[in-house]
């Protein structure tokens, strides 16, 4: 199978074929899209944990009662070619909290298997969240099976073990969980590969060879040849390889299969993400150093959210390096203080109005805090001398604690336009 990709926003898909009846192919679509491109909410209150495995996959039903987040999202498939196919599924996602998401960096894994013909296909997919949509889309071909000895493509993964199980990412007795971005390093330190061979003579011994070279066609690690028995004509094919002591960059793994005078063979590009972020930073710092949409212009936090993910660590490196660690510090001071002060239920205080100016600003020359009166609710006035008199004014509208931001002397931040009902005309003056 040949393949062209283009890549939009966050969302990334990857392809396999595998053989099936009467020259068609099984194609299994793999989607893969980090949690926080979704929109989660509270659904009412209902409560439960997820599986400690939840990361790998949305639909994993919920194991005991605790708060969790909901997002119902649309995935929506368009295929033109030999064969046309549109398609949309309603998809659900949980999380136990958008904190933990966050520093597990979970991501909602699906698979699409679609049995086409030989033909070239033009396929777009796209993932819709509220009003927020993800697209990507790939260009590939399917050649007719070969009568004689061939390999499938090859699937990398993250994980391969043996289940007895049915359902989403299992074949041939393998529970597979897929790598669609085909990014291995710090967090997945194995690579894990599937394949299928076809064809072979039974009854007959046969060879498996795994070499990968790097992006300059060098040899950069080659396993010893495995020899096996067929026992049947068509046969799986797994690995695990160690890739912990590989530099970042760009890797072709090939995979060579001989029986008798026969060879074939299949290659699989794949990337280990360069850590040089580990070097640089703490344990702790790492916690925080991402939340860049504090300090930065909305124009520089747009260029970094469309980034592929294997591009991110080395924008976040060279932006705090210019930035310094000393702002860094202090981001990491508000962002915790804002947590501890303006948490309130199901919602973390660095998410709040109040959190983000907090973190945004640093702390007020001067803090006025205003009662409950007649008309008017509770609420909070910030100034900020240093910064040319900026003022911030917070309103407590549904008296349990969560202050909202309704007024703000600057661009940056967002008025409400009927800030006025809910601000007594003296505390404006």
């Amino acid at each position: 199978m040949r393949i062209l990709f283009l890549f939009l926003f966050q969302l990334t898909t990857d392809i396999a074929g595998f053989k099936t009846l009467n020259n068609f192919s099984r194609c299994e679509v793999y989607i893969s899209m980090p949690y926080s491109e979704l929109s989660y909410h509270k659904e009412g209150d209902k409560t439960a944990v997820l599986p400690e495995d939840a990361s790998e996959g949305s639909h994993l039903p919920p194991r005991e009662e605790r708060d969790i987040l909901k997002s119902t999202f649309k995935i929506r498939l368009n295929l033109a070619g030999a064969k046309e196919i549109t398609k949309e599924w309603n998809k659900i996602s949980y999380i136990n909290s958008r904190q933990e998401a966050e520093s597990r960096k979970f991501h909602i894994l699906d698979q699409i298997d679609l049995f086409l013909q030989p033909g070239e296909y033009n396929m777009k997919i796209e993932v819709v969240s509220d009003s927020n949509t993800r697209s990507v889309q790939k260009s590939f071909e399917i050649g007719l099976p070969p009568s004689g000895l061939y390999l499938s493509d090859i699937q990398l993964a993250t994980k391969i073990e043996p289940t007895d199980s049915l359902g989403k990412f299992i074949k041939n007795g393998l529970r597979i969980i897929p790598n669609p971005q085909c990014i291995f390093g710090r967090r997945y330190p194995v690579l894990y590969t599937y394949s299928e061979i076809y064809n072979l003579t039974p009854e007959s011994e046969y060879g498996v060879s795994y070499s990968i070279s790097n992006k300059l066609g060098e040899l950069v690690q080659k396993l010893p040849t495995k020899t096996l028995y067929a026992e049947a004509k068509d046969v799986t094919e797994i690995m695990d390889i160690g890739i912990k002591n590989f530099k970042g960059g760009d890797y072709l793994l090939k995979i060579e299969v001989t029986q008798g005078e026969k060879i074939v063979s299949k290659e699989k590009s794949f990337r280990i993400a360069k850590a040089i972020e580990e070097e640089k930073f703490t344990a702790e710092e790492l916690k925080y150093y991402d939340l860049i949409k504090y300090v930065t212009s909305q124009k520089e936090l747009e260029f970094y959210n469309n980034l592929p993910n294997e591009a991110k660590p080395i924008f976040l490196v060279n932006f705090w390096g210019k930035a310094g660690k000393e702002l860094l510090h202090a981001i990491m001071d508000r962002v915790k203080y804002s947590d501890t002060k303006f948490s309130t239920t199901g919602e973390l205080g660095r998410d709040s109005d109040m959190g983000r100016i907090w973190i945004r600003y640093g702390k007020p020359d001067e803090r006025e805090q205003y009662p409950h009166e007649a008309i008017y609710h509770s609420c909070e006035k910030w100034i900020y001398f240093g910064r040319g008199g900026i003022v911030f004014i917070f309103v407590d509208k549904s008296d349990y604690g969560r202050y909202e931001l309704v007024y703000s002397n600057i661009h940056r931040e967002p008025t409400d336009p009927s800030y006025r009902k809910w601000v007594n005309p003296e505390v404006l003056e």
